[in-house]
């Protein structure tokens, strides 16, 4: 194993934002040294080509020092997990869904399955709005209430 950062916003910088295009999504961006996104492709790779697809999805929210040095990290574990090609508009499916500790990103995940990712200028959430427009970036909505 090993720690692949597919996204990342730690500088908070009023010039940098996850509003994105289709096409800078699918290629990844970054903004200074720690703002990055990897890019849909780049995530199709490494997703569909392993021959162990076990990915723990780690997130820091709020206050990063504090979980940082209490090692608070929120995290979900998939199995199965897979984001198929643009063909697809980059598909998320996954088999299995693992909350298994203290400190978890509860079930929001848990609606990705089966979702097709959705940028301002691509809706491919099936909702009647388009719900990265809403909520200011891409990701796999299917549920933008």
């Amino acid at each position: 194993g090993g720690t692949v950062v597919m996204s990342q916003d730690i500088e908070k910088d009023a010039n940098f934002t996850f509003n994105r295009s289709w096409v800078e999504y699918r290629d990844g961006f970054y903004h200074g040294k720690n703002n990055i996104w990897a890019g849909l492709e780049v995530i199709n790779l490494l997703t569909t080509r392993r021959f162990h697809n076990k990915f723990q999805i780690s997130a820091i929210i709020f206050d990063p020092i504090a979980v940082i040095k209490q090692k608070k990290f929120l995290r979900t574990t998939f199995t199965g997990f897979k984001v198929d090609h643009e063909n697809t508009q980059f598909l998320m499916t996954y088999d299995f869904i693992e909350i298994s500790t203290e400190y978890h990103l509860g079930e929001m995940l848990r609606t990705l399955n089966n979702s097709r990712f959705s940028t301002y200028d691509r809706d491919n959430d099936h909702m009647a709005i388009n719900c990265a427009m809403k909520y200011g970036g891409g990701w796999w909505y299917n549920n933008a209430g």
